[in-house]
């Protein structure tokens, strides 16, 4: 298998993870019981209005949900671009690639080293070595576009 195509498969893969994940967003308020969870969240007052800390979890993990899809179709797109060597598919490998291998580190950041967050932080670690093997392999082959 060429050095194309094989970038091209690493990044079709990476398509599918980030479009499961997107997509598992739609089952994480029932997963977390955030109806029972956030009953209790006290509303704040910004600029004299009432507003529900509790909607922007929501807002978040839709916004979740749309990005992750979002780049998961375009890794497909891109996934027929690197296969004539187009830039842009590189540069699009290299930012998920460095975004992947940073927040590796960050769930620890805001969260204990269990095994759950131990295998979260094992995915971020794996899509940044789908996302970033185009770039190690292919560096010098990407035409002008």
């Amino acid at each position: 298998m060429c050095e194309r195509n094989r970038a091209s498969l690493f990044l079709r893969i990476g398509g599918i993870a980030l479009l499961l994940i997107g997509l598992s967003h739609f089952f994480v308020p029932q997963l977390f019981r955030w109806r029972e969870a956030f009953a209790a969240v006290v509303p704040v007052y910004a600029l004299g209005e009432e507003i529900q800390n509790a909607s922007f979890v929501y807002l978040f993990n839709a916004d979740l949900l749309l990005y992750e899809t979002m780049l998961g179709l375009l890794s497909f797109y891109f996934a027929t671009q690197i296969r004539k060597g187009k830039r842009s598919a590189a540069l699009f490998s290299l930012f998920l690639g460095a975004f992947f291998l940073l927040r590796t580190p960050l769930q620890f950041l805001y969260f204990p080293p269990t095994p759950v967050n131990l295998a979260q932080a094992l995915g971020s670690l794996i899509l940044a070595i789908f996302y970033g093997y185009p770039i190690r392999h292919l560096k010098g082959s990407f035409a002008e576009n």
